[in-house]
């Protein structure tokens, strides 16, 4: 206490010592204590911390999904501002969307430092009608005799629409099947004598409002070929633009304008047209499963079976990955040093090695592709561009494991899949079979779009962190920041406020405490657990429920419900992984449990049997990746890794959804 006195109540970590003088008696009494030095603990967790998540109104509900799903920590406060408030309020340059909100406001906020997206849509919460006058009701039954007459015009020529449309989506379908399955169609539709054939095989039957949306070529097509045409090009051209600037000339105010533009640009990447192509991929995913659960609800299939095997931009970088890996394998020497050196130190001994420039040279190649893929979408995390010990600790394993075969892996896949579209061929004839052959082929038709807008989500970061942290690097110098990454931790007018410090050659010092006091608030907010939807009970409203992407589990119970969204089951010992500082913990042949996955997660697939995760629905990255590696997973458990330890015994059934923990 004295120590501690005397640094200010600081925690101390003391070294003791003691002393026998000669002659001391053998039961060890007779010794002296000294205290041999005293220094203050700076690396102590967080206290726990009380919080309310009661939303503030006029805001309802709230769920952690969409976007969300890629930012799985609490959010730094100038991400907060530039990504959430404003980027993903921008649907073109300039312009800001239209509030849709019950009460107004914006679409994405954070609450206790987490992201949601809020659900305050009038079809959802409602507004509560003002008691009507006899005037009020007089005039609504004139307007609605009007109206109902527009409805019923509109719904005559928008049938007549549709019906077109699903006549040339059936052509489009019947076009690329081979010649013995077209004869097939042909001889069943001839003797079927259905009277409007291309809506009863286009749009089943099924009562649910995920086929309200999303379910005819042309507008699917659209939303694609706007992302291929003007959103991608888009965020390159803008990147590139800054890309061109020199971070070491640039004035301070010319260096946060990039930063500001950056981030902007990518939340209007995703606003103006991304979540639309993102959400084709991922409302047709939803209407095949759908489909699966409601025709054959014995069998729990999934869309996964028979979306699993094919080629991705995942698939491509882990092989490139393995390839790298391969290289290593062929010297003993080389071998050597990545299985004994840590991944933080392994670049440096990869250039000091005789052998390693091939290597090395691989590597970089390897990041200039993916190091832009961070494992939190918020800026302030540094990338694997930067750190590139998550890309080498999985390679590290696949250098370990001698067996390990990417390709392995696709066979199986594409085995399994073959496999349960084989077994369709059986359960299913007339009808239902027409319309499951062509909803696969419809949402296979979409499905690829899903990774491609991943890839380009974090396309700015690597030129926006070169522009703030050379900001921040100033402003270290100049005595405002202790390192340049402060700057994550301020609001716009607070940087522009040292900016216009530095240039009168002044300090900000008030900054360092602010800084140091937000820093700590988010370590402890990350050690919070965040509600998927907020009220609980909203959970399972439909239009909500639609898009959950965490399940409400029993804290004590020793059987976790989740998103069944990968076939199989599977029994191994965990690996409990809640960030890139533990990817070398991952253990081949374990069973991955994460909070959630993204790209820059996908090396630890390679060696993965099974995956859990805490967030994440049927399109989430975790879904894809599984599915293309043929492992059993479920997503969505809520709490899995708050109840699953590391080494644990589990099993996961990627059919019926569930993750049950071994006790013994």
């Amino acid at each position: 206490l004295e120590a501690e006195a005397h640094f200010a109540g600081v925690p101390q970590d003391i070294e003791w010592a003691i002393t026998f003088p000669a002659g001391s008696p053998p039961d060890g009494s007779g010794g002296k204590l000294w205290m041999r030095q005293s220094r203050p603990i700076t690396n102590l967790p967080p206290q726990p911390i009380e919080v309310s998540w009661e939303p503030p109104p006029p805001i309802q509900i709230l769920a952690r999904r969409q976007i969300v799903e890629n930012i799985p920590d609490p959010c730094t406060p100038l991400f907060d501002e530039l990504y959430l408030a404003e980027g993903l309020e921008t649907v073109t340059k300039g312009t800001k969307r239209k509030s849709v909100m019950v009460g107004g406001g914006q679409l994405f906020l954070t609450l206790n430092g987490f992201a949601y997206q809020r659900f305050d849509f009038p079809q959802v919460v409602g507004e509560m009608p003002k008691a009507p006058t006899e005037a009020d009701i007089d005039a609504a039954e004139r307007i609605a005799a009007v109206e109902e007459q527009k409805a019923k015009d509109s719904q005559r020529a928008k049938e007549q629409g549709d019906s077109e449309q699903e006549k040339k989506d059936l052509e489009v379908f019947l076009s690329e099947l081979s010649n013995d399955d077209r004869r097939a169609f042909d001889a069943w539709s001839e003797s079927a004598g259905i009277n409007d054939l291309a809506h009863a095989v286009t749009i089943p039957d099924i009562k649910d409002m995920g086929f309200g949306a999303g379910n005819k070529i042309k507008g699917n097509e659209r939303f694609l070929r706007e992302w291929q045409e003007k959103t991608m090009p888009d965020i390159v051209a803008t990147t590139d633009e800054w890309r061109e600037v020199d971070p070491t000339s640039a004035s301070d105010q010319t260096l946060f304008q990039g930063v500001t533009e950056l981030a902007i640009a990518s939340g209007m990447f995703w606003s103006s047209n991304s979540s639309h192509s993102f959400g084709v991929a991922k409302i047709t995913d939803y209407q095949l499963q759908t489909f699966l659960q409601k025709t054959l609800p014995e069998h729990n299939f999934t869309s996964g079976q028979f979306l699993s095997g094919f080629r991705s931009k995942t698939i491509e970088a882990n092989e490139d990955l393995f390839k790298i890996a391969q290289r290593v394998r062929q010297s003993g020497s080389l071998c050597e040093v990545v299985l004994i050196t840590p991944a933080k130190r392994l670049m440096a001994a990869l250039r000091d090695h005789p052998e390693g420039d091939e290597v090395v040279n691989g590597i970089e190649d390897y990041l200039k592709l993916y190091g832009h893929l961070g494992y939190s979408l918020d800026f302030a995390e540094p990338l694997p561009l930067e750190d590139p010990s998550g890309v080498l600790a999985s390679m590290k394993t696949m250098v370990a494991n001698s067996n390990y075969d990417p390709m392995s892996h696709e066979q199986e896949a594409t085995k399994k899949r073959e496999a349960a579209l084989a077994e369709m061929e059986q359960l299913l004839e007339g009808l239902p079979y027409w319309q499951f052959r062509y909803r696969n082929w419809f949402t296979s038709r979409f499905y690829y779009i899903r990774e491609e807008v991943m890839y380009y989500l974090y396309w700015p970061w690597p030129v926006l962190r070169t522009l703030a942290l050379e900001l921040g690097t100033r402003l270290v110098d100049v005595g405002t920041f202790e390192t340049p990454d402060d700057i994550f931790y301020l609001y716009s007018d607070e940087v522009n406020q040292a900016i216009e410090a530095r240039g009168d050659g002044k300090s900000v010092p008030e900054f360092a405490q602010l800084i140091a006091e937000r820093r700590e608030l988010r370590e402890a907010r990350k050690r919070l657990h965040p509600p998927g939807t907020i009220p609980f009970e909203a959970s399972e409203h439909p239009g909500v429920k639609f898009k959950e992407t965490q399940i409400y589990n029993d804290p004590t119970s020793n059987t976790l419900m989740g998103v069944p969204v990968s076939p199989g089951s599977v029994t191994a010992d965990a690996s409990l992984i809640i960030s890139p500082d533990e990817f070398s913990q991952m253990k081949p042949g374990s069973i991955l449990v994460c909070p959630m996955t993204n790209p820059a997660w996908t090396p630890l697939f390679a060696h993965a049997s099974g995956l859990v995760t805490d967030m994440g629905g049927i399109l989430g990255h975790g879904s894809i990746v599984a599915r293309e590696y043929g492992i059993p997973a479920v997503v969505g458990t809520g709490i899995g890794t708050q109840r699953i330890e590391h080494g644990q015994g589990i099993t996961v059934d990627g059919d019926d959804g569930t993750v049950n923990l071994k006790t013994d």
